[in-house]
């Protein structure tokens, strides 16, 4: 995902904790490629940790 497409709260986190948030993109990508889930688990896990329990409808 380009950091165009990120929410801006993302950016800005990321632009102010810039080791921490690379080190925590290479951790996902590590799990990703070497953990124990398929493709389809991962993704189903992203999408459940992109809701927010504010609002049932939105979605980030």
């Amino acid at each position: 995902m380009s950091e165009e497409t990120y929410p801006g709260w993302y950016n800005l986190i990321k632009e102010k904790h810039r080791k921490f948030m690379d080190a925590l993109e290479r951790l996902g990508e590590t799990v990703r490629k070497d953990g124990p889930l398929d493709e389809k688990t991962s993704h189903l896990i992203q999408l459940a940790a992109s809701y927010r329990g504010d609002d049932n409808t939105n979605f980030r």
